[in-house]
Formats: structure tokens, sequence, C-alpha cells
């Protein structure tokens, strides 16, 4: 099928942009990744963040005529308005191979410094494969600059860059091989991220 890309936008959010009626509960996605990927890569529960920056997203994207429904994107739907939640710790799981993810969440900045420039490597890599015109971008080209990883004052700005582009690929692969990826999870919460066996 091809479609319009002149007409479409898709955003994939690093955060819960749909929770439960009843907050108190976990969501349901949040266990289901648990389950799936071990402890190890579980998304911090929903309920310990300030959720209001991914629900008001989500709900002002929702009154703009996005829709926060991937599963006609992923069935091809022509829909050129759509909002998604993504886990990039289970995206990089599945790309490239880390069962534990990459290790860039640590509280030790030398460890967190090691997994930020083995993040930059995979992540660089990846996008040469599937979207090279972006690593000519000169702010692009400075997130994977050995340097970016050098003070520790910068690491956390590394870090959300990183994600950041992580997610703007996974709404990239999911428009334009969606057969490539799945939604785990339901309307009460989902993620989206590459199928098992087309990381």
């Amino acid at each position: 099928m091809v479609k319009n890309r002149t007409d479409s936008v898709i955003v994939a959010i690093d955060a819960p942009i749909l929770f439960p009626a009843d907050p108190s509960q976990e969501r349901p996605i949040d266990e289901l990744v648990k389950r799936q990927f071990g402890f190890g890569l579980s998304a911090r529960d929903a309920r310990s963040r300030d959720l209001d920056a991914g629900i008001v997203l989500g709900q002002s994207l929702h009154e703009i005529g996005f829709t926060l429904d991937p599963r006609g994107l992923l069935d091809g739907s022509p829909e050129s308005y759509i909002a998604f939640e993504v886990y990039p710790r289970t995206i990089h799981a599945r790309w490239f191979g880390f069962p534990r993810g990459l290790a860039y969440k640590q509280k030790d900045m030398e460890q967190k410094r090691l997994g930020l420039r083995k993040y930059q490597r995979y992540l660089a890599e990846r996008l040469r494969e599937d979207a090279p015109g972006v690593l000519r971008n000169e702010a692009v080209q400075r997130a994977f600059a050995p340097e970016a990883a050098a003070l520790d004052s910068e690491l956390k700005q590394l870090d959300d860059t990183l994600d950041g582009l992580t997610c703007a690929l996974a709404a990239w692969l999911a428009w334009s091989k969606p057969e490539e990826w799945e939604m785990l999870g339901d309307m009460t919460g989902y993620m989206v991220m590459p199928r098992e066996d087309r990381g």
C-alpha cells in the first residue's frame, strides 16, 4: 500500500498517554512488560511518576484530531494523525539483542557514560540502516560525537536526546514498516515495539 507521506503525522511518546480509570491500580501493560522482558527491563511504576505531562499531552493531541489507538496504523490503515506510547528500553532489547536493555539509566556517572556510549554506537548504526538522512543533521551529529558524553552535567541531556531519537525512529518505522511492529497491551495502556522476530 502506498501512503501519502505529506499528510501523515506520527508521534511516538515515551510516557503513559492512557491510564486506567482507577489510578491506584498498576497499569496492566506495566505488569505485562515485566513478564515478557523481566524485572530488570520493566518500566518504572507509572503511579510513582508525575503522570500529568503524558496524559495531558495525549488528551491535547486527541483534541486536535490525533488517534491514540495504534492498531489501525499497525494494520496498514491510511489514518494520518496518530500518537502512541513507546518504551525505548523494550525497543533496544528487540533491536539490539540486549535482554536487560542498554545500561544507560545508572546512578553511577561512569557506568551511565559507558552505557550512553554503547547507546550512541548502536542507535547510530540503526539510523544508518533505516533513516540515514537523519545523521546529516548537525544537532544529531553532536549527539553521536564522543565528546557528547564527556561531562557528567551533560549526561542527562544526552540520555534524553538519544531516547528522543529512538522515539522518532520508532514512529518512522511503525509507519513505514508496520508489519515489523506490534502493540503490547490494550487501550487501558499499551506500548508499541518491534516484533520479537523482526528486531
